[in-house]
């Protein structure tokens, strides 16, 4: 009965199998880590070219606001001229 006894303690002291921790803060950082160390190594050809697109399209933008101002301008002065042809005011009836 001792013997038992003592099987039983001993059972219970062996160490409990464990599943494996999967690591994901490791493997969050690493994964991080390529990432930005991918960006970093983009070639600069890449950023000429943007830049140079980027240019085009503010000129392209620029031209198209620029005419839409000078259309406006000319009706704003052309209803002005008109409407200073058409006032009585400041003339005298005959």
């Amino acid at each position: 009965m001792k013997e038992r006894k003592k099987l039983k303690k001993t059972k219970e002291k062996l160490p409990v199998s464990q599943k494996p921790r999967i690591p994901y803060q490791r493997l969050f950082f690493t994964a991080s880590l390529v990432a930005y160390c991918f960006i970093l190594n983009t070639s600069q050809v890449l950023a000429s070219d943007m830049w140079t697109q980027a240019e085009s399209i503010m000129k392209d933008v620029h031209n198209k606001i620029l005419g839409i101002s000078t259309i406006a301008a000319i009706v704003t002065a052309s209803t002005a001229l008109l409407l200073m042809n058409f006032s009585k005011s400041g003339k005298n009836r005959g």
